[in-house]
């Protein structure tokens, strides 16, 4: 008899566990599941509004630091931006403007035309073209930036404001 008190006292308790639960539907629980999680779809209109960003780059010569804004429209359109470089002490204002693609599952190219203001320490690089790649965050809230032409290498980020 002793025995046979052990296991019956571990199944009622798992029965009891288990009705309480209300993962046996038979015993008249009911189940809950968690509703799915909807996967975010990006597009150009994600990325629209000022972005304060910020730069990190080398090329064969130097490092330097880019920090500065930028303002798109949302519909694929960088319509203005500037951009303040720090190479070897010599400080370069930029500016600049752009067009930008924006895939569903948020990766992307923009292709920036940049144009040097005119400040003593802006190289001859300054004005040209620039080809980035842009992975969006946060429904477009952050993007994470790379450059990889021209010689240079640059990452970094941009914040909606």
């Amino acid at each position: 008899m002793k025995k046979l008190v052990l296991p019956l006292l571990v199944s009622a308790a798992f029965l009891a566990f288990t009705g309480c639960s209300g993962a046996n539907s038979s015993s008249g629980g009911t189940v809950f599941n968690p509703p799915p999680v909807q996967a975010a779809t990006y597009s150009n209109a994600s990325i629209t509004g000022t972005y304060a960003v910020n730069f990190t780059a080398a090329n064969t010569t130097s490092i330097f630091t880019s920090i500065g804004t930028f303002v798109a429209d949302g519909n694929g359109t960088i319509t203005s931006g500037a951009l303040s470089e720090y190479a070897g002490g010599a400080p370069c204002t930029v500016s600049f403007t752009g067009t930008y693609t924006l895939k569903a599952d948020a990766s992307g190219t923009a292709t920036l035309t940049t144009k040097p203001s005119g400040t003593a320490g802006c190289p001859v690089s300054a004005t040209g073209s620039l080809q980035l790649a842009i992975q969006a965050a946060q429904q477009g809230q952050a993007l994470l930036i790379t450059e990889s032409d021209q010689g240079s290498v640059a990452t970094g980020t941009a914040l909606k404001q």
